[in-house]
């Protein structure tokens, strides 16, 4: 569907993408407790380890980890150890056979790092050592040599909503502390695709972000609408493809709309309203004031797309 919609655009018909982001602009389908349930466990993977704030791109937002931008990333390297080192210790993780074991007194082999690598972010990982980490991890070619650490808090997730859009599936809820369910500080979003692994039904992530509880709300718990609106400031282009339609937003609530020529095509203002529990859908105004019958929904602060299913996609300079 995204690419029928690049086709269109690179036409400059952005008419007929608005009107199809209205008509995709539906009620979700729902999801059932159990497959809630099952979301919370694949993103718990993350959170587990620490990894909360980040996407799969190669740039963009300097308040994210782009794991995107390099095959050995060293969160990505973080990532594939620590998951095994709390879910797969008894099979994968093996004692140092070396005399002095200098870099620590663990190993894991490098095709199982880039295996659960491979599951749950659909990248290929180059495996390096990362030095520069505490603990480190040293790669000698065939192992990563580590030692073992635990202690720190850990926090799984919480899927409270989900609904298909744009190119994956949106979840929202909460983190809490694995040692107490009741503390919750931090709420997030996070965008995942449908993906197949080994034959199975699953997802890899495509992004997350978290907040704390009370970021967004006023002392009298109402929602910030200068903040909700901040984060809409930008150029973005379906896709993040040039020389296409796109449309410019300037974070106080106003927005224009143009043809993949630069033409002028429609401009008006934003009207953030919730959809579901902290999830905000950004309605279209045109300059009288009057509904444009449409709206979209932040995917992450770099990502955006309309309606609820299919919806296009636009990526922000």
């Amino acid at each position: 569907m995204k690419r029928v919609f690049s086709r269109v655009l690179l036409a400059g018909a952005m008419t007929f993408l608005l009107c199809a982001a209205a008509n995709a602009a539906q009620p979700a389908k729902g999801f059932t407790a159990q497959q809630l349930k099952q979301m919370s466990t694949f993103l718990s993977n993350f959170t587990e380890v620490g990894l909360w704030d980040f996407d799969v791109r190669e740039s963009g937002d300097d308040n994210v980890l782009h794991l995107g931008s390099d095959p050995s990333h060293p969160d990505l390297i973080r990532f594939g150890i620590r998951h095994n080192y709390i879910n797969n210790f008894k099979n994968r993780v093996k004692p140092c056979k070396k005399k002095d074991c200098e870099y620590g007194s663990l190993t894991i082999e490098g095709k199982f790092v880039a295996e659960t690598v491979k599951k749950y972010f659909d990248i290929s990982l180059e495996n390096s050592s990362v030095e520069d980490s505490d603990p480190s991890y040293h790669f000698d070619g065939k192992l990563y040599h580590f030692e073992g650490a635990d202690g720190e808090a850990v926090y799984y997730a919480e899927v409270k909503q989900a609904a298909r859009g744009g190119n994956g599936i949106r979840m929202t809820g909460d983190l809490y502390n694995a040692e107490d369910k009741d503390d919750r500080p931090y709420t997030f979003e996070a965008m995942a695709k449908p993906y197949k692994w080994n034959g199975k039904d699953t997802w890899v992530i495509l992004s997350m972000r978290t907040k704390p509880v009370d970021d967004g709300a006023d002392k009298s718990g109402e929602p910030d609408m200068a903040k909700l609106l901040a984060r809409t400031k930008g150029t973005w282009r379906i896709d993040g493809e040039k020389d296409t339609a796109y449309i410019v937003m300037d974070g106080k609530g106003n927005f224009e709309a143009y043809y993949a020529s630069g033409a002028l095509e429609a401009s008006g203002t934003l009207e953030p309203s919730e959809e579901y529990e902290d999830v905000y859908i950004y309605l279209l105004r045109d300059k009288s004031g009057k509904d444009m019958d449409m709206g979209f929904f932040m995917d992450s602060d770099t990502q955006l797309h309309f309606g609820n299913d299919e919806g296009p996609v636009y990526i922000r300079d």
